[in-house]
This record gives C-alpha cells, sequence and structure tokens, in this order.
C-alpha cells in the first residue's frame, strides 16, 4: 500500500517486515488487504524513482561523501590494526598448514580406510540382496505350504488316505511287507542211500566171548 511503501523500502522488503504472527487468519487478513488500484500506484511510484541512472547516481553521491570525511592517514593505527588482525588469524592459518600437513602424512592410511569403507559397502550391498533372495525363498516356501494344505485338504487328496488308513488294508498292508521280507528256508537235505553192508553189519552184531 502507498501509505507503508517508504517503511517496507527502508527494510529492503526483507524479513524484517513480517511482524505479524505467523496464523492462517492473519495471513487472510492481509490477503484481504490486497487493492488493485493501489497496487498499480506502488508500481508506478517504484519504476519512477527506482530507476538505474538514479540509483547510479545515488551511489556515486555516497562514496564522494565517504572520501570527503575520510581521516587523515594514520600509518601507524593502520599498522596496529593490520598487526592486530594478522595475529587473529594467525592461528588458525598455521592451523590449517599442519592439519594440510597431518593429512599428507595420513594419505596412505587414508587410502587404506577408502579400500575399506569400499570393501565393507560391497559386503553391505551383498548381504542386501542375500536378504531379498531369503524373502523370495521364505515367499515361496509360504506359497508351496498353501498349496500343500489345500490340497490336503481336498476329496481327491482324504479319499486315497482314508483307504490307506481303513484297518483292513492297513493289515493286508503289513502282512504283505512281512511276506516279503521273510527269508526263504533251504529245502532240507535228502539222505542218501546206502547199499547194506553184510559184512559189517554181522561183525556189528557179534560178542565176543573170552
Amino acid at each position: 500500500m502507498p501509505a507503508n511503501l517508504d517503511a517496507l523500502r527502508a527494510l529492503n522488503f526483507g524479513i524484517r517486515t513480517s511482524t505479524g504472527p505467523y496464523e492462517a487468519g492473519a495471513i487472510s487478513t492481509q490477503i484481504g488487504l490486497y487493492d488493485a488500484g493501489l497496487a498499480t500506484q506502488v508500481s508506478a511510484r517504484i519504476r519512477d524513482e527506482a530507476t538505474v541512472t538514479g540509483t547510479v547516481a545515488r551511489l556515486v553521491n555516497i562514496y564522494n561523501e565517504a572520501i570527503a570525511n575520510k581521516p587523515p592517514p594514520d600509518l601507524e593505527g593502520d599498522a596496529q590494526a593490520v598487526s592486530s588482525y594478522l595475529r587473529q588469524w594467525s592461528p588458525r592459518i598455521k592451523g590449517w598448514a599442519e592439519k594440510m600437513r597431518q593429512i599428507e602424512r595420513l594419505g596412505p592410511a587414508n587410502q587404506i580406510l577408502e579400500a575399506e569403507v569400499y570393501r565393507l559397502q560391497a559386503e553391505v550391498a551383498e548381504i542386501s540382496l542375500v536378504k531379498d533372495e531369503l524373502a523370495l525363498v521364505k515367499d515361496e516356501l509360504g506359497r508351496t505350504k498353501r498349496e500343500v494344505q489345500e490340497i490336503s485338504g481336498s476329496l481327491t487328496w482324504r479319499i486315497p488316505m482314508a483307504i490307506m488308513n481303513w484297518k483292513p488294508f492297513s493289515i493286508l498292508g503289513v502282512f504283505s511287507r512281512a511276506m516279503r521280507k521273510k527269508p526263504k528256508s533251504d529245502p532240507a537235505p535228502i539222505a542218501e542211500e546206502r547199499e547194506p553192508n553184510t559184512t559189517s553189519d554181522a561183525v556189528q552184531h557179534l560178542e565176543f566171548r573170552p
């Protein structure tokens, strides 16, 4: 608005102009104060006053005033000011130089550490891949388990299983397995027929008397 243009311009239209609360109601109130006619007046005034020629002329005047009001040279004071500045920054510069030397000395160690970091990163990536593969295997096992449960719950599975578990059928199966495991007995040897030996038989029946 033209009424507060000078105050806002002195603050360079920056964050210092935001003095109100950051609330929805306050922001809505400011938006409601917008007037297209007043905005046109502000725009025309800025275009008239903030020209390149006028801005450059004001800057030149500021520089001329600063040069005209410059105090006489004070070599001793300037030297003290430079010395104070260097004393302030010298420890930092020396610290930077020492840090650079340390970095140079630790160069090989840094390379080893970088190589170790790359190796660990590769291992982490490999572990991540293995983890993903395990997740896929787990999902596949879950699907297989569900399929087995569906099959075992179907009639086409339960009927054959009921027949297999039927007691007479189970006894028959046990008997069949027992018969398969029973060893075959060898036939009894046939006694060989021997021709009678009358002489030896007679001798065996003789009684020797003194």
